[in-house]
């Protein structure tokens, strides 16, 4: 998955609570998509933006198995709570899964997530790819009880219609 873990097959989400949002009162313009009559029709829409804010005390961390490393998003950023198609939002109930879009947010707005061997750290950035982020997201929806098939739902979503980049580039 990064450099500084390659093999990511579940997380488990330690202290899910560890983070603040405050609404910006800001929106941002986004796509809405709608599949029928064989088409794919796209419309303009918003989505209500955050500030997050990592809990110093207790922050968001994930647990990465097998390779029992742990990462964090970062410090301070903002986050829409999952930019996914409104199609794919149907199978998601608003305000649950925020600690996975959170972290994917993160990671997409970043390039990267923070890493340590060690939960108290120290931690270091590590670049990621967009497949990594996403594939991240599936796995943290997961984590927090989604079905098989929300998650590959999600996965797909964030993988066909959300922000793609390498490492590097």
């Amino acid at each position: 998955m990064t450099r500084c873990c390659t093999t990511v097959e579940r997380v488990e989400i330690i202290n899910p609570c560890g983070y603040m949002l405050r609404p910006t009162g800001q929106w941002e313009w986004g796509m809405g998509y709608l599949l029928g009559l064989g088409a794919l029709v796209g419309w303009r829409r918003q989505r209500r933006q955050y500030e997050v804010a990592l809990d110093p005390a207790a922050p968001l961390t994930l647990r990465l198995h097998p390779c029992n490393c742990y990462c964090r998003p970062d410090r301070h950023g903002c986050t829409d709570l999952g930019s996914i198609p409104e199609m794919v939002e149907a199978l998601i109930p608003r305000n649950s899964k925020e600690p996975s879009f959170v972290i994917h947010d993160s990671a997409c707005r970043e390039r990267g997530l923070y890493f340590s061997r060690l939960y108290d750290g120290p931690y270091t950035f590590c670049p990621i790819d967009s497949d990594a982020a996403h594939r991240l997201l599936g796995l943290c929806v997961r984590a927090e009880g989604a079905w098989p098939v929300t998650q590959a739902a999600i996965y797909r979503a964030v993988r066909h219609f959300g922000p793609q980049w390498k490492i590097g580039v």
